[in-house]
């Protein structure tokens, strides 16, 4: 059986690979199978401008088609603009106790806006906690580093002060132990595709 991820209100299954639209209803829970995709969606109410009765069985026409497809299109758009995503940056290993500049640079797949940053550690500072920047074209992004104390596994979340940003940009990392004795950082970026 695979598993199901959840990710902002809605489930996926993996094995179908991607997700389409959300329609039906069963036990208050949103479902649809479409051109062989499952999709399960809870706790969203999506009305849906799709016409079940379109096309009819006899004689349909061309225009009840294309509108049929002209509302999947944009449902489907909505939906994709809708989904938190997630960047990652992997520190692997232990942490030095100066500060790492320029950690892999990424470019985003097109306009985005950026809702929170934050990172967490596979093994904390024992002595003193660790501190990460994310930077956009090489400019600190957030107004303040994201941090830990000693012992702490998660940073505080960051939400940037300007969260935009285009495919023309670049993302950087800088982190840092201070203590030098902790390891294995990931830095999270979630964000949404905007238009």
């Amino acid at each position: 059986m695979s598993a199901l991820v959840e990710l902002s209100g809605i489930t996926y299954l993996p094995q179908f690979g991607i997700v389409v639209l959300l329609l039906g209803a069963l036990t208050g829970i949103k479902w649809q199978k479409l051109f062989g995709i499952l999709v399960i969606q809870h706790g969203v109410n999506m009305a849906s401008s799709i016409d079940a009765t379109k096309p009819v069985s006899v004689n349909p026409t061309t225009q009840s088609v294309r509108d049929n497809f002209a509302a999947a299109k944009s449902e489907i758009e909505a939906l994709q603009l809708s989904i938190t995503k997630t960047r990652t940056y992997n520190v692997a290993g232990q942490m030095p106790g100066q500060m790492i500049t320029g950690i892999s640079r990424w470019y985003p797949e097109g306009n985005i806006q950026v809702t929170g940053v934050f990172f967490s550690l596979g093994s904390p500072g024992v002595t003193l906690g660790c501190t990460a920047m994310l930077k956009k074209n090489n400019a600190n992004f957030l107004s303040a580093n994201i941090t830990t104390a000693a012992g702490e596994y998660k940073s505080n979340t960051a939400t940037p002060p300007s969260p935009n940003a285009v495919a023309t940009d670049y993302f950087t990392v800088d982190a840092q132990s201070l203590g030098g004795d902790a390891k294995d950082m990931v830095v999270h970026i979630q964000y949404k595709n905007i238009a």
